[in-house]
């Protein structure tokens, strides 16, 4: 029986390799008026970088965002980032094409 625990593999060349590029600040700001899937799935991937936080402008404030939801309640005909409900630990905002949780709180600093 053969582990993998012991079989190292071949190390990889350095040679040729390449790495991801940093996002920019920018990047790390999420568009309210994304569809609310897109602003879900760029949230979430945003937030494996760790020592970034990842931001969205609401209703005139910067929130640092913690986690992102989607929200099964009915899109309104109301402009994305109408801030539907305030939660203790974030608000529910209306996005391009439905509404979305957003945890976080706002950031004093920004």
């Amino acid at each position: 029986m053969h582990h993998a625990s012991e079989d190292r593999g071949t190390p990889q060349p350095t040679e040729g390799a390449s790495y991801a590029v940093s996002f920019t600040e920018a990047e790390f700001w999420l568009d309210v008026t994304e569809p609310a899937f897109a602003l879900q799935c760029k949230g979430t991937a945003l937030l494996f970088f760790d020592g970034h936080p990842v931001m969205a402008r609401i209703d005139g404030a910067a929130w640092k965002v913690s986690q992102i939801d989607l929200d099964d309640r009915p899109a309104q005909n109301v402009a994305p980032g109408t801030i539907f409900e305030r939660l203790a630990d974030g608000v529910v905002i209306q996005t391009r094409d439905g509404v979305a949780r957003l945890i976080g709180q706002v950031d004093m600093a920004s």
